[in-house]
């Protein structure tokens, strides 16, 4: 077994970075695809497996897929038979979030944040926006419950969410719990929101006296129907 030492987490585009910061990482060095995110602190620039994007991903499945009709999946086919430079597709999600996400589906565990406690709210948020969009639940959702280490195994079942830590019932977690694919969770906290919340004469919903807490922000309107 190799004794070299993890790779540091990636953060391709750390606030406060230099503008017009370029930031370039192989996570396939032989990948046919190059994402490309274009942000106020740089570029990043993800050499990716489309075959890879495809089995995680229905979204990208059929975009690149070889029965695709987009135009994408064309100028893939086309450079497989050229076999020039990888094909550039722009993305516009968060280029930190997506780089740990990348990590995962390229199986570079090595590289991710390590003791599994150290993605921050924001980052993961920002990574179940993604899961969400491009439908990873499968690929994803072990992970979430890695990170998510504050929540004991009895509260990731329990539909009785009064043990949950105050900022686990949050509407972000409503959401981020929605996005990874974790029904019981969903239930646990919607459930205290219905028990805890209502909606003033102006139509916010107030949680524990807190206006506003931005429901429609956080979660697809028919669920918000619901």
């Amino acid at each position: 077994m190799s004794s070299r030492s993890p790779t540091p987490p990636v953060d391709p585009l750390a606030p406060g970075s230099p503008t017009g910061k370029v930031c370039e990482i192989k996570f396939d060095e032989l990948g046919d695809i190059m994402l490309v995110i274009t942000s106020p602190p740089g570029t990043a620039r993800f050499q990716v497996n489309s075959s890879i994007l495809c089995l995680a991903s229905p979204i990208f499945r059929a975009m690149l897929g070889p029965n695709s009709p987009f135009k994408e999946a064309a100028d893939l086919a086309a450079n497989d038979i050229s076999h020039t430079n990888p094909l550039t597709i722009p993305l516009e999600d968060d280029a930190n979030a997506l780089a740990v996400i990348l990590r995962i589906l390229h199986l570079q565990f090595n590289s991710l944040p390590p003791n599994n406690g150290t993605i921050d709210e924001e980052q993961l948020y920002n990574m179940a926006i993604i899961c969400d969009k491009y439908e990873m639940q499968q690929a994803l959702g072990y992970w979430y419950y890695q990170w998510r280490s504050s929540i004991t195994e009895e509260e990731k079942t329990s539909v009785d969410s009064s043990s949950f830590p105050t900022e686990a019932r949050g509407p972000r977690w409503l959401f981020m719990a929605y996005a990874f694919g974790h029904n019981n969770l969903f239930t646990s906290i919607s459930k205290d929101f219905i028990l805890n919340s209502q909606v003033t004469s102006s139509g916010e919903l107030q949680r524990c006296g807190i206006p506003n807490v931005g429901f429609d922000l956080f979660m697809p309107q028919g669920i918000i129907g619901c």
